[in-house]
């Protein structure tokens, strides 16, 4: 998929809802495609701070392991 497009997407729905956790695991994971690692934590991390015991939120703590980063 186009990445930039999907991050432009999610980032249209974080305007609305700042604390949407799928947005949030969404946008890091098209800027982790788009080779924005740093962007990628940070939106990983927002979605474990704002999301409940979910798949999403085991993704997000997933995708932060194959990182090598935590959100401490």
């Amino acid at each position: 998929g186009d990445n930039t497009s999907a991050a432009g997407h999610f980032q249209q729905a974080l305007s609305k809802s700042p604390r949407n956790t799928e947005a949030h695991f969404g946008l890091g994971y098209a800027q982790e495609q788009l080779g924005k690692k740093d962007t990628a934590i940070n939106h990983y991390c927002q979605a474990l701070k704002y999301g409940p015991t979910t798949d999403t939120k085991r993704e997000a703590e997933g995708r932060l392991r194959v990182l090598g980063a935590s959100c401490d």
